[in-house]
């Protein structure tokens, strides 16, 4: 299908955040102004809505937007010493004499972080007159309020949700990607056909990967659906299925899991962590993460809810 319609390669592949097909462009440019105050904030959504897109995007623009930026991919486990090495970055240089820059620091997947010496460090740039950076936090879940509160104190940090892209918005980013493999307008798919997969799907990753599974030569769409969920439920282990189908019945915390199960809290723990990491779904291929923690409790995430339900069908 790739060759019939002149692409050089298959143009959805949501797994590259990639800075040129940025669909938050309004809310970024607003972010980028707050930046440029030395302002510090927090930027929440859904995993798969284009965090890390924007935050590539104001590395790629940083001279044009006067930033000397730094960006960190966080993650699960995060290594603080890495980060102050990387930290060096920011530290003036012979340019700077002619032309002072913003220092900017980006946290992608900021909701690992949970140690109280990561936040003070942060502290400690803010309160040098070398660096006083802007930082920008970006996660899945709004900011570990009593760590901030702690460490922080009296800075102010602005909250920031992304909100959902336009349909407009998001068809002109498919267009867009067609065209940069070398095809043109919605070939082989119809605007009504992506209008459908856009509403169906939560996020711009998961819309991508329906359009890369359907572009890869599978016959339908709901072929395709069927498919995919089987492959999510296969490659869990067995006390990973277990966890799942506790909190199929409903969320739980920690330690009630641990207890149906007759096993240690820590743990459990480590297994939900790893459910819900990027590098998980990276490692496994999955198109999303298996659980999330929403005031204090676990559960599966939606969209994995779904596809477990029609599994089980």
């Amino acid at each position: 299908m790739l060759k019939t319609y002149g692409w050089k390669h298959n143009p959805f592949n949501p797994n590259l955040p990639n800075p040129d097909f940025l669909i938050y462009k309004k809310q970024t440019a607003e972010i980028v102004e707050k930046i440029r105050e030395n302002r510090i904030l927090w930027v929440c959504a859904p995993m798969g809505s284009g965090k890390t897109t924007i935050l590539k995007y104001i590395v790629k623009h940083s001279p044009t937007y006067n930033l000397k930026t730094l960006y960190w991919h966080c993650g699960y486990n995060p290594d603080l010493e890495d980060f102050k090495t990387r930290c060096n970055h920011l530290l003036p240089n012979f340019f700077d004499v002619f032309k002072r820059r913003v220092r900017t620091i980006l946290i992608d997947e900021a909701n690992y972080v949970t140690e109280k010496g990561f936040f003070r460090y942060l502290v400690g740039l803010l309160d040098d007159e070398k660096i006083h950076p802007s930082v920008v936090f970006a996660s899945v879940t709004p900011p570990p309020t009593d760590l901030m509160f702690e460490t922080f104190k009296d800075r102010h940090i602005e909250n920031i949700t992304i909100s959902p892209a336009s349909d407009d918005e998001v068809i002109g980013m498919v267009k867009e990607r067609i065209k940069k493999a070398g095809g043109k307008g919605f070939g082989p798919f119809d605007e009504n056909t992506v209008k459908e997969i856009i509403r169906k799907t939560e996020t711009p990753r998961r819309m991508l990967e329906r359009l890369m599974m359907l572009a890869s030569g599978k016959e339908t769409e709901e072929k395709v659906w069927a498919e995919k969920t089987s492959m999510d439920l296969e490659h869990l282990s067995g006390q990973q299925k277990r966890i799942v189908e506790l909190l199929s019945a409903h969320p739980m915390p920690a330690a009630e899991i641990a207890k149906a199960l007759s096993t240690s809290q820590s743990g459990i723990r480590g297994q939900l962590n790893r459910l819900s990491s990027m590098e998980f779904l990276r490692e496994k291929g999955y198109r999303m993460p298996i659980v999330e923690k929403r005031e204090g409790v676990w559960q599966i995430h939606p969209e994995f809810m779904v596809a477990y339900a029609k599994a089980k069908q």
